[in-house]
């Protein structure tokens, strides 16, 4: 009977935090938002661990999670978004970045890529990236969304990559469209 008692406490504990994370979905997402934002991400791709309560973002990212990139003489650590989850969520509720970090989008093909600033905290530089690494353009000082409608960010050219830095960062590294981007391997033995 205690095996029983304990298994339908269990279950009626997995089905409420199933509905509280729905309903969090609901109402952190809506129709008009997926159209900017979300691009195909579905509410069932809405994992529960990645919200907090308060709904800000708990971030849990691993050292496979970031890259580092080399533009000119600049050097960028960035967490890679390379899915639909990440990318919606991209840098919202963050209160700072450190110097010489951001995210790097990752896209499977080259597109008009449009962006806004919905729940993110700190102005952000956009550089948009070809499929063959180099610059085609960015946005510079891009400010938060401080109320809806949110305004969408994008430029008239493809990218592929979309990689979000704090503001001030193209102008303070001279950074000009034509310029590659070099990705940064590590060797694994430190040598």
């Amino acid at each position: 009977m205690n095996v029983l008692k304990k298994t339908l406490i269990e279950l009626g504990v997995l089905v409420g935090i199933g509905f509280l994370v729905i309903l969090g979905a609901y109402f952190f997402f809506d129709e008009d938002d997926e159209e900017y934002y979300l691009e195909s991400v579905q509410e069932s791709d809405v994992q529960k661990d990645e919200f907090t309560p308060s709904g800000e973002d708990e971030i849990e990212v691993e050292e496979e999670d970031f890259v580092e990139v080399r533009i000119n003489d600049g050097y960028l650590t960035l967490e890679v978004a390379d899915d639909d989850t990440s990318r919606a969520l991209g840098l919202m509720h963050r209160e700072e970045l450190d110097d010489d970090s951001g995210m790097i989008f990752v896209y499977e093909d080259e597109d008009i890529r449009s962006f806004w600033m919905k729940n993110v905290l700190i102005p952000l530089d956009m550089i948009f990236v070809s499929s063959d690494l180099e610059i085609v353009g960015f946005l510079e000082e891009v400010p938060p969304c401080k109320e809806e409608p949110c305004e969408s960010y994008s430029i008239e050219e493809k990218a592929q990559y979309v990689i979000e830095v704090n503001a001030g960062w193209v102008d303070d590294n001279d950074i000009s469209v034509g310029d590659d981007i070099e990705f940064i391997v590590r060797d694994p033995f430190g040598s």
